[in-house]
């Protein structure tokens, strides 16, 4: 057993000095008798109550007080407060908390040990110091309970190396958790970032979507304006010739209307009397008149305003207005849809390809190929029944559509020009090909972006996404890839090439 400090050694020694003999605690106000033992102030006023038989007086006598350790008899009750005493327990309490610490658990109810104050640190039931810590019960005892029947089969360890255990057991929790800590802030980090990264590209995206819209708005706008400004222009110059006929025909009425004003004017002064006798000048005034009466624009009158037949051109402003709209946007649409065709070289014996080299069908036997066998026999497709475009890309935006026909065993899509074509082909980007099939859709749409790494698939007749391959790395040219559906009794696949 390891020895206590001195300061605990003197502290367990002045205790016992301390300590009332009949509550056994350290003195509680202490008071001295005639004898020089001392008592609890509390303590000895029970005792000398409770009219013990050491309290009680011979018969006969007066009431007598007695000394519960010496046994002598005092005449009177002369408690006398014991001030030293007092500040040696003072001072031993002190020792006490300095030396054993604040207890960590009281003594259980009943036992010796709570009835003497246990100090925290000394084992409850022997009052030895807690040396040794069971691990199986996780409690600390003393090296008596340690040999004891209760704990002799236990596993135990001395308390300062269990101390140090769980010290270094939590040093170990807390790097963990540091660690822990660490990893969080890194994913966190990395969260963060990809947020960034994520609002950035759909802020690009953004970008990209109104930059589109607004070019096709903008055809749209100026394709209005032409439009309009033409059909403004037809209406002015119709009123414009209307406005000259009714303008010659006004004039033409005034002027007649000027030769009948003045005629008239004329035969008012140089009218004849009542009695029939001629006044004025006659002979020259009808002299004057006649050629006016017998003038061509008098005899002919007014002439209605010559016809405009001419109206608004119904067939330029009022027709398939949106489709010839559609039909002209298709030369600023990027990409437009390109022509691909077929390539015989690469196609498989279990291919029939069509004159136009457009459409392909599965076949189960071997077909008599269009073009001589290549000199390198390994751009063929020997097993699998595929077939490449002509036309390869190495850069830029491009879209075709395929009519994959009525059933959904098919793949479309793009390889590379070195991707290997002999045997049982595995479609996979890190085989050299990029494709998508099995789906029940007849026409699909294919959109390639070389520098951003894109390949997409659409539905082609209603252009909703069907699939997409990003982040791709192409590094040389890409063909159009087609393996049609394998019933050679159904509709062949067939590229939608663009009408010319």
């Amino acid at each position: 057993m390891m020895s206590s400090s001195p300061e605990a050694e003197l502290a367990e020694s002045l205790t016992n000095e301390v300590t009332c003999p009949i509550c056994l605690e350290l003195y509680r106000d202490p008071v001295r008798l005639e004898c020089e033992h001392n008592f609890c102030r509390s303590c000895i006023s029970k005792y000398w109550l409770r009219g013990g038989e050491e309290g009680s007086a011979p018969e006969g006598q007066s009431q007598a007080f007695t000394c519960p350790q010496c046994r002598e008899i005092f005449p009177q009750l002369q408690l006398r407060t014991n001030r030293l005493l007092c500040n040696i327990v003072e001072r031993v309490r002190k020792l006490r908390v300095d030396s054993w610490g604040t207890a960590s658990a009281s003594p259980p109810e009943g036992s010796g040990a709570a009835e003497r104050g246990t100090p925290a640190g000394f084992c409850a039931k022997h009052g030895e110091r807690l040396k040794v810590y069971c691990q199986d019960e996780q409690v600390a005892i003393c090296v008596v309970c340690a040999v004891s029947r209760d704990h002799k089969d236990h596993s135990m360890a001395p308390i300062q190396e269990a101390l140090q255990e769980c010290k270094e057991r939590f040093e170990s929790v807390l790097t963990e958790f540091e660690e822990q800590k660490e990893k969080i802030r890194t994913v966190h980090s990395k969260h963060e970032r990809e947020l960034s990264d994520l609002k950035d590209s759909a802020a690009s995206l953004e970008r990209g979507i109104c930059s589109q819209v607004e070019e096709l708005l903008q055809f749209l706008e100026a394709e209005k304006r032409v439009l309009c400004s033409q059909l403004q222009a037809d209406l002015r110059r119709l009123e414009q010739q209307r406005e000259g006929a009714l303008s010659a025909a006004q004039q033409e009425v005034t002027h007649l209307q000027q030769d009948v004003t003045s005629l008239q004017g004329r035969l008012a002064r140089e009218g004849l009397e009542e009695d029939g006798q001629e006044v004025g000048d006659a002979p020259a005034l009808i002299k004057e008149t006649v050629p006016l009466l017998l003038s061509p624009r008098l005899k002919r009158g007014v002439r209605e305003p010559e016809a405009v037949s001419e109206q608004l051109h119904r067939g330029l402003y009022q027709g398939p207005l949106q489709y010839m709209l559609w039909k002209k946007l298709r030369a600023i649409i990027k990409p437009a849809p390109c022509t691909v065709t077929l390539d015989p070289a690469s196609a498989s014996p279990h291919l029939t390809l069509s004159d136009d080299l457009t459409s392909a069908r599965y076949s189960y036997t071997p077909q008599q190929l269009l073009t001589p066998e290549p000199t390198n026999q390994e751009t063929r497709f020997d097993i699998c029944a595929c077939v490449l475009a002509s036309e390869g890309f190495t850069s830029g935006r491009h879209y075709w559509e395929v009519d994959v026909g009525g059933h959904p065993d098919w793949d479309i899509g793009v390889a590379m020009e070195t991707a290997g074509r002999e045997g049982w082909v595995i479609l996979s980007p890190e085989n050299g090909y990029w494709t998508f099939g099995h789906q029940d859709c007849s026409l699909v749409g294919i959109y390639l972006d070389y520098e951003g790494g894109q390949l997409s698939f659409y539905s082609a007749v209603d252009m909703r996404h069907l699939h997409t391959f990003i982040e791709a790395q192409f590094e040389e040219a890409l063909y159009p890839f087609f393996y049609p559906s394998a019933d050679s009794s159904g509709k062949p696949l067939r590229i939608m090439n663009p009408q010319v």
